[in-house]
């Protein structure tokens, strides 16, 4: 049985034990139900039941602690853990209505590039206590790669060798005895790479030593700020697997005139994949060219 929250308590009704169907509320009611508990306690009997009855199904520690405050007034002694409330007793109900609910937060992991090879990757999490047991389970591609039990007071775990998408999932049993798993992932994604070039066809090298993001299908590109001092074109190289298509905006105006070719690009790590290499269809002039981005699919 639980440890008592409450002291033992009287009614000054009959020495009969009393079966509370309902035994607190929603805390907007907290004011009214304690004025009407005080009221009937007062009087000179009633049955408890009544008005418990009419009232809820969740309670908050200040709502007990009004209520044990006026009940604690009232005289001599019953015992709360021998009131019937549904399946339990009032004082079990009343632990667990006060008792910390058990959470996990598993702590998100960072974004690396494709081709990179993670030697070490951990995986922490916190929990508000320690659970009745644990696990972390790697999956990959929806497929269950490793399935670990752990210790109850582990906190973090670190995987080796970790080249793709994968996600981590922390589960097991509370201690209150239910299931719980809270999951994350490790992303690896491809550059956008965006700068200037006088030439129409710049090197792979110079393409990949542009200023770049990490981007998936829902980055949003943004806008970006260019000078073209000298007279240079603006490039924009996407991957092609997004399966997007873009719209540019120069300086507020959307700018029709950008061509493209697909090639492959080997990025830092030596990973090739297909891009789309946009530019403007003309050498630009000018500092502080803005040049706005907009993604949509096409297929």
């Amino acid at each position: 049985m639980s440890g008592q929250c409450c002291n033992n308590v009287h009614l000054s009704m009959d020495d009969t034990f009393i079966q509370w169907n309902e035994i607190l509320g929603d805390p907007s009611t907290s004011t009214a139900l304690v004025e009407f508990v005080n009221q009937k306690i007062a009087g000179a009997g009633g049955d408890i039941s009544a008005l418990i009855d009419e009232k809820i199904e969740e309670a908050t520690s200040e709502m007990k602690e009004e209520l044990q405050e006026i009940i604690d007034e009232k005289v001599v002694e019953i015992d709360p853990y021998k009131i019937i409330y549904r399946d339990t007793t009032v004082g079990d109900a009343l632990d667990d209505l006060t008792k910390a609910t058990f959470t996990c937060k598993v702590n998100e992991l960072g974004e690396y590039e494709k081709g990179q090879t993670l030697t070490s990757l951990q995986v922490s999490w916190e929990m508000s206590e320690n659970p009745y047991s644990q696990k972390i389970v790697r999956l990959r591609n929806g497929s269950i790669i490793e399935n670990i039990p752990l210790d109850v007071n582990v906190r973090s775990y670190t995987f080796t060798n970790v080249t793709s998408d994968e996600r981590y999932v922390v589960g097991g049993i509370t201690p209150d005895l239910k299931e719980f798993d809270v999951s994350v992932e490790v992303k690896f994604k491809s550059r956008m790479y965006y700068g200037t070039s006088d030439s129409p066809n710049p090197s792979d090298a110079i393409v990949t030593n542009w200023s770049s993001i990490l981007v998936d299908k829902d980055t949003d590109l943004g806008r970006r700020i260019f000078d073209c001092e000298n007279g240079d074109y603006i490039y924009f190289a996407v991957p092609d697997d997004l399966h997007l298509t873009y719209d540019f905006f120069s300086n507020g105006m959307k700018d029709g005139n950008w061509v493209y070719e697909v090639r492959n690009l080997t990025n830092q790590y030596g990973y090739v994949k297909p891009y789309r290499i946009y530019h403007t269809g003309n050498i630009l002039h000018g500092y502080n060219i803005y040049i706005e981005v907009e993604s949509h699919d096409w297929y």
